[in-house]
């Protein structure tokens, strides 16, 4: 299973640990445009996507930013929410068929007591997220969106195709109209 493969690149987990945590995740799919978790919505779980692409967005009078796109073997779900135990603040959204493994939020608590290697491996999953929202925020801080577009492109990570353009604006902070220009900029 993928899931125990990213575990354990962080740390070893015990097989009755293991089975521990296999018996409360399920695998669900969603269709396009389904909602893996709505800002408001109690009892927040985490999802490790299997297939497909999530994208996390926020809802208010000015329209839906778009704050993130979850790719497979990446993890969505409202993090903050799972930690504490308040309602999602954001919507993540199906943006085509996704296939993912369904992780209660209340299930990290009972893990991190359980046994040690939960700790680690949380831990050190924090840290990797810490890392990456540091190197994302020096990004929208310090390139201007053509650059940052460029980069997502030599990363691969965006899977730009994938991505209907309008979200990819949003995400880069420009519109629809300016993101189009930029292409053209680049085809050419």
């Amino acid at each position: 299973m993928p899931l125990r493969a990213l575990f354990e690149s962080y740390a070893s987990i015990p097989d009755a640990e293991w089975i521990f945590f296999a018996r409360h995740v399920a695998e669900r799919r969603f269709a396009r445009g389904d909602f893996l978790c709505r800002a408001g919505q109690a009892d927040p779980a985490l999802y490790f996507v299997l297939e497909g692409i999530v994208r996390v967005f926020y809802s208010s009078d000015a329209g839906e930013p778009t704050r993130n796109f979850v790719f497979e073997r990446r993890f969505a779900g409202d993090w903050a929410a799972v930690l504490t135990g308040e309602p999602c603040g954001t919507y993540q959204q199906a943006l085509g068929p996704v296939r993912a493994m369904v992780i209660p939020g209340t299930l990290l608590g009972a893990l991190y007591d359980r046994h040690p290697c939960w700790e680690r491996i949380g831990r050190r999953m924090a840290e990797a997220a810490w890392l990456e929202k540091e190197e994302k925020e020096r990004r929208f801080r310090t390139l201007t969106p053509e650059a940052h577009y460029r980069l997502l492109l030599t990363w691969g990570s965006m899977k730009t195709t994938r991505v209907p353009l309008r979200h990819l604006a949003s995400y880069l902070g420009v519109t629809p109209e300016t993101l189009s220009r930029i292409r053209a900029r680049l085809r050419r």
